[in-house]
């Protein structure tokens, strides 16, 4: 279920979504903010159009990594400052895979609407956390498998390995460079 408050007047959600099937890991507001993209524990990314509060599309991630049992998505998040035009998340999943994808809500068809722009693989365990600096020239991804890596977008290459957690990272965030 998607709710949307309006937090000035937080007495009653502004609008209920119930037709994701099941519990969502993260959500975020599109760029253009017109749309809602969250992610739940099964690996479907759905597409919420906030006028209409309808979902316009749900995108099953199994297909990126068949070979695992599952693929719950642990991060959700809109890059509001990324150099292309549209509506590019982040997305972080139990598949050891970063993404940026980009998301059209007017696509003519529902296989449209979400397009990989970049993938960034190397972990060995699942990614909690992903951020970007403010010029998008770096990314930073955190891990189950206790690490950061700092990477090059332009490239898709790790430029470093922050090692020596001793558990989970679940949140990152990456500073100018």
């Amino acid at each position: 279920m998607i709710c949307i408050w309006d937090l000035r007047k937080a007495k009653e959600p502004v609008s209920i979504n119930t037709e994701s099937e099941s519990c969502i890991m993260a959500c975020d507001w599109s760029a253009d903010d017109q749309s809602i993209l969250s992610s739940t524990i099964e690996g479907i990314i759905n597409g919420l159009d906030v006028k209409t509060n309808k979902m316009v599309m749900k995108h099953d991630t199994m297909a990126l990594t068949p070979d695992l049992p599952s693929n719950m998505i642990y991060h959700c998040k809109s890059v509001k400052n990324y150099p292309a035009k549209g509506n590019h998340f982040s997305i972080g999943a139990e598949n050891r895979m970063a993404h940026i994808i980009d998301f059209d809500p007017t696509a003519k068809y529902e296989a449209w609407a979400l397009e990989i722009k970049q993938k960034y693989e190397g972990h060995s365990a699942g990614i909690r956390d992903i951020s970007f600096n403010s010029d998008c020239s770096r990314l930073l991804t955190g891990c189950e498998d206790h690490s950061l890596r700092l990477w090059d977008p332009k490239t898709n290459e790790p430029i470093c390995l922050f090692k020596g957690h001793t558990d989970f990272v679940v949140s990152s965030t990456a500073l100018p460079c």
